[in-house]
């Protein structure tokens, strides 16, 4: 086998170079499109009717901020966005909200405020209401670095799966 020139041995080194740079930037340009991406919340308004449309909900409707500041004594500023499917009547217990951390909310003062609605309703369904007091006894909680969940309904463990197939893209 002939011994290869310098000039051979140059391009040859240049063309690795330029392949392992290459290769470099493309697992930094997807890398850092992958942690842009899993910041991204998820589209609580479609998941709001996506939720609705479900047939999983029968006592509930869309909430608002004034039914989380009133529920749940939050204000806008304390999360990013949220999504809140309220009780009906006085006498329902459905409901969900997903709360969207942002880099100014406080977690813990947000699960706080999912314990005292959840506590609040069992006191008042405590005597008479047992189906109710049963379903918040059975209140489901989920959260991740985005965002905190509960749900509470005789779908729970449905609709909260379905949240969860969401968010956790």
């Amino acid at each position: 086998m002939p011994e290869k020139t310098p000039k051979q041995i140059r391009d040859k080194i240049v063309y690795i170079l330029l392949l392992l740079v290459l290769t470099a930037s493309v697992v930094l340009f997807v890398r850092s499109r992958l942690q842009v991406a899993a910041g991204v919340p998820y589209d609580l308004s479609a998941l709001e009717a996506e939720l609705m449309n479900s047939g999983l909900l029968e006592e509930a409707q869309p909430g608002s901020e004034a039914s989380i500041r009133r529920n749940y004594d939050l204000l806008p500023s304390a999360y990013g966005e949220a999504l809140h499917i309220a009780p009906r009547d006085f006498m329902s217990v459905e409901e969900i909200i997903i709360i969207h951390l942002d880099k100014n909310s406080d977690a813990e003062s947000i699960r706080n405020a999912f314990t005292r609605r959840t506590e609040n309703l069992k006191l008042t369904f405590e005597n008479y209401g047992t189906d109710q007091y049963d379903l918040l006894c059975s209140c489901l909680r989920y959260e991740n670095d985005l965002y905190l969940v509960s749900v509470t309904g005789h779908q729970a463990s449905r609709l909260m799966e379905m949240i969860r197939a969401r968010i956790e893209r």
